[in-house]
């Protein structure tokens, strides 16, 4: 017995919402919320007992075309990345994987995090971003004493 390619749209669809809900969960890591706003840039976000690290690739992107920039408890990368196509009549692509153009990412930075103190490193395409830990991690819940 076949389906209907009516059927067939349907249950894409509901697979297609199945699986954006099983990979929700991995959009907050270590309590952020990162949003990919525009272009290719990627990023690993890990910590350790003092930092947290945020580390983008950034291949044939010039560190002068990158800006990160931090403000009401989200750090901002953006830039762009130059590249031309030849688009004569003559050239036939088969296949396009790179990205050119401008890209922005923006993360939410935890309260645990000393914003006075971010340090960001430029080396071989690789923007690493560290953000030293507070000493004395807020409580997210503390009871109250009544007088």
């Amino acid at each position: 017995m076949g389906s209907s390619p009516k059927k067939g749209k349907e249950g894409m669809g509901r697979t297609e919402g199945e699986t954006s809900e099983m990979f929700e969960p991995f959009f907050t890591v270590f309590g952020f919320e990162s949003i990919k706003e525009e272009g290719f840039l990627v990023i690993d976000i890990f910590e350790n007992a003092e930092n947290i690290f945020i580390e983008a690739e950034l291949p044939g992107v010039g560190r002068n075309s990158v800006k990160v920039s931090i403000g009401e408890g989200r750090l901002v990368i953006e830039g762009e990345k130059a590249g031309v196509r030849d688009e004569s009549e003559n050239v036939k692509y088969l296949c396009i994987e790179r990205s050119f153009g401008k890209f922005r990412r923006s993360v939410e930075i935890p309260t645990a995090a000393d914003m006075s103190k971010v340090r960001a490193r430029y080396r071989e395409g690789i923007l690493l971003i560290t953000i030293p830990k507070v000493k004395e991690q807020r409580r997210k819940n503390m009871r109250v004493e009544i007088e």
